[in-house]
């Protein structure tokens, strides 16, 4: 059984039994010496305990604290991955013939976020152009920015207004469950020279990269697809790059390796629900949505999306008395393109009464 480190009373009680069992007449009560004794040796002894047992915990890697477990996994050459920057792309407008050069800061009106270009974009004779660029902030909490920003110093003949695609990619600093996992997988699966977990492993080690699908021979021959995500939503350009980069170094020599983040296939919600008395559809969306996004989150791409799963989960809601799912009508499958990877995620979610 495990060790259990006895509580500071639990000593001073032990303690006191000892003095009594060697003195018979001695004086045990609260306001006695022997007591104050008792309480000051029980004191250091508690901080004995509870260091044997704080040793103990870090002894097994699924016990101990986190910097004692980055010890254990750094045997293995597994290491904490920290976080990314998110990455897309900016629309500018300009006059023809224009370049605005890499390294262009840009920020986000309505959010404060400031970007920058990662390659220079040169205006066509149409006024336009698009530009990669990437936060200098890190953090899975810039997934999804989009919208008007604006240039901080434009060249002559640039606009400052542009547009910002949404943002991907950002991921924060792995935590604690992540790192575990990832060692505990190096210990059950050990490097066998380019299996599939030894491919999982190795994307999984990149920062910013979150789930793995790995598909051999889809392309045939030894082609190896290496499908990733992050932060619960598609990988930027810069960590897929840095994914195949690091994969190329460490796959089997003739492994025709492509890395790639999936094509988001958005599945739309679409309820007529009749309501318990007190209950409206405004009270019920943000219900609906989270039980849709319990069903479809953990989904990896061209896993099939299930409609029963969806009716069970919105038919213990509170306040619903009966429901009727309009969309989707039927299950919904991520494979059904041989040459995409789908990756379903939730998109809108439409209430309407029952009638």
């Amino acid at each position: 059984m495990p060790y259990i480190a006895p509580p500071f009373e639990t000593i001073r009680t032990r303690a006191l039994r000892e003095i009594r069992s060697l003195i018979p007449d001695a004086d045990i009560t609260s306001d006695s010496d022997n007591f104050v004794r008792a309480s000051s040796v029980a004191a250091v002894a508690e901080g004995i305990h509870q260091q044997a047992a704080w040793t103990a915990r870090q002894i097994f890697p699924d016990s101990a604290d986190f910097e004692e477990l980055k010890e254990h996994a750094a045997t293995r050459n597994v290491y904490p991955k920290s976080a990314t920057t998110a990455g897309s792309t900016v629309a500018l407008t300009g006059a023809a013939g224009k370049t605005l050069p890499a390294g262009s800061q840009a920020r986000h009106i309505s959010s404060g976020i400031v970007f920058e270009t990662t390659a220079a974009a040169t205006f066509g004779d149409d006024g336009t152009s698009v530009a990669p660029v990437t936060t200098r902030d890190s953090g899975s909490a810039l997934n999804g920015l989009e919208g008007a920003a604006t240039l901080t110093s434009p060249p002559l003949g640039v606009d400052s207004a542009c547009l910002l695609a949404a943002l991907k990619g950002g991921t924060d600093d792995e935590k604690q469950e992540s790192l575990l996992a990832r060692y505990l997988d190096v210990l059950r699966n050990p490097p066998s020279g380019g299996n599939v977990a030894d491919y999982q492993r190795w994307a999984l080690s990149v920062d910013g990269v979150s789930t793995v699908l790995v598909i051999p021979k889809r392309r045939g021959g030894n082609s190896v697809d290496v499908v990733i995500t992050s932060a619960g939503g598609p990988s930027s350009a810069n960590i897929i790059a840095a994914c195949q980069a690091y994969i190329g170094t460490v796959a089997p020599a003739g492994a025709d390796v492509w890395v790639f983040t999936p094509a988001v296939l958005s599945v739309d919600l679409a309820l007529r629900l009749a309501l318990d008395t007190g209950y409206t559809l405004d009270d019920l969306q943000g219900a609906v949505e989270s039980a849709g996004a319990a069903v479809i989150n953990p989904l990896m791409p061209l896993e099939t999306l299930y409609r029963f799963r969806l009716t069970a989960a919105i038919s213990g809601l509170a306040g619903v008395v009966d429901f009727d799912l309009v969309t989707p009508a039927a299950n919904i499958s991520a494979s059904s393109d041989p040459a995409v990877v789908h990756w379903i995620r939730l998109g809108l979610v439409t209430l309407e009464p029952l009638v």
